[in-house]
């Protein structure tokens, strides 16, 4: 859906979202992952399904990891100013998505001590959340790699604080694999 502010629309994960889909499941393969997380959305559970597909695991989805919600302009075409859209006082405030997806990685955070979890969410709110725990800085080469469809982004949670482990992309990790 390019062109399309998506924001709560929930739209199911395209062919080459899939696709994505299907290669982080190949390189999370060998991960020995605890446990499945998402948003609710469809596009980003979809997602964690497939990676979750070959650990045996089911997948646990959260309101609370859905994208901003964009109030009377989802689903509908970027206006030339997105900035005076996302003004509108049907969308959801920035601060309100930081609250709601930073509590939400604490509880997942503090409900697996000690064990490997693959979050999947949206850019947007992914962003906000990075930002806000200062693990990345905004003009940084790996915050515009963690904005890309196929990225991930590897944290680490001390008991009280999120750390930057590392960023990638699926086309980095197929670019590192051996032919």
């Amino acid at each position: 859906m390019q062109g399309i502010l998506q924001g709560h629309t929930d739209v199911p994960l395209n062919e080459r979202g899939v696709e994505q889909a299907g290669q982080l499941r190949e390189a999370f393969k060998g991960v020995g992952i605890n446990a499945f997380h998402a948003s609710d959305l469809a596009r980003a559970r979809h997602t964690a399904e497939i990676v979750a597909s070959v650990h045996g695991k089911a997948v646990t989805g959260h309101v609370e990891l859905r994208e901003r919600n964009l109030g009377i302009h989802q689903g509908k075409p970027k206006p030339e100013s997105v900035d005076t859209a996302l003004d509108d006082p049907s969308v959801e405030p920035v601060e309100s998505v930081r609250q709601r997806f930073h509590k939400t990685m604490v509880e997942i955070a503090r409900s697996h001590e000690g064990e490997t979890v693959l979050v999947v969410a949206h850019s947007g709110s992914m962003r906000r959340f990075l930002l806000s725990e200062e693990l990345l800085e905004r003009d940084s080469d790996e915050f515009m790699t963690a904005l890309k469809n196929g990225s991930y982004v590897e944290i680490d949670w001390d008991g009280s604080k999120f750390h930057l482990v590392g960023v990638g992309s699926i086309d980095e990790a197929s670019e590192a694999e051996p032919e």
